[in-house]
């Protein structure tokens, strides 16, 4: 009889398929997961998580962290640190010593994973208030310098080649990296640059009149190829909304136009560079841009 099993062709494959599911069973839970970093408040240090679950302390100063990010092939990463300790004081009451505590508060770190190493790449004030990556050898700084006011500093991190630029608020890159669009909500606007500092184009409604009604409206996003972008703002002199999109390669030329159905509207996004849609009274509307 058990010779007879054993035979069987069939009985052959399912002990075959078993002892398979039990390999990429017992191996599901290894090596499946990504190194990652994460800054320990306890220690204000940076350590690496391995996919086995493996810590390791990579920075030993003391000196508080922040802002923790990690180039997207995973070979650095950069943070804020407090150049001053948190148990470090000075005499509030003199000026002199209060303007460079404050002028010389943060600075990025790079530490590159491969030469396990780290230097200071920017250090600046206590308006420093975020940072992100643009490609591997460079980084942009903002900095907010008052009232509907973020500057932005654009550094090479291998030479040290900076400069600066201020286009607005909120700043929203352009997929490719080329291009910050940003907006000018107190006088009703978007204005975008290079990341160099150089201003290229601005749309404004209404200049004369500061916080013009639906300004808090205006709405801006680029194409997935970063060719083209689409704009919900305030008509000029006028208590309604357009929708305009633009040609990006073609010197920004308006190439649609058309009024919104209300002033209410949400869900506003591109499908594959060729459509955008935005939700108004429940109603999902697509605008094909060619």
């Amino acid at each position: 009889m058990k010779l007879k099993i054993f035979r069987n062709p069939f009985f052959i494959l399912g002990i075959f398929a078993f002892f398979i599911f039990l390999i990429l069973f017992l191996n599901s839970g290894r090596n499946t997961g990504q190194t990652s970093f994460l800054i320990i408040n306890e220690y204000n240090e940076v350590w690496q998580i391995g996919h086995d679950d493996k810590e390791k302390q990579l920075t030993d100063n003391g000196h508080y962290k922040s802002h923790l990010k990690v180039f997207s092939n995973g070979e650095k990463f950069g943070y804020f640190q407090e150049l001053h300790k948190r148990d470090e004081y000075f005499d509030y009451q003199d000026e002199q010593a209060r303007k460079e505590y404050y002028e010389n508060y943060l600075a990025l770190m790079i530490y590159d994973l491969e030469s396990k190493t780290e230097k200071e790449v920017f250090r600046g004030n206590n308006r420093l208030s975020g940072w992100e990556w643009i490609n591997d050898k460079e980084v942009v700084i903002y900095q907010s310098c008052g009232t509907e006011c973020v500057g932005f500093w654009r550094i090479d991190i291998e030479t040290g080649e900076k400069n600066s630029g201020n286009y607005g608020v909120d700043y929203q890159w352009s997929p490719d990296k080329k291009y910050l669009l940003a907006y000018r909500y107190t006088f009703c606007g978007i204005a975008i640059g290079d990341k160099y500092g150089n201003e290229i184009f601005e749309v404004m409604r209404d200049e004369n009149e500061i916080f013009p009604s639906l300004a808090e409206k205006t709405k801006a996003i680029w194409s997935p190829d970063s060719s083209k972008f689409a704009l919900i703002i305030k008509k000029d002199a006028q208590e309604k909304l357009e929708l305009l999109a633009f040609d990006v390669l073609n010197n920004f030329k308006i190439i649609y136009q058309k009024d919104l159905e209300a002033n209410d509207f949400s869900d506003f996004f591109w499908e594959n560079n060729r459509a955008v849609y935005y939700n108004i009274n429940g109603e999902m509307k697509k605008i094909v841009i060619e």
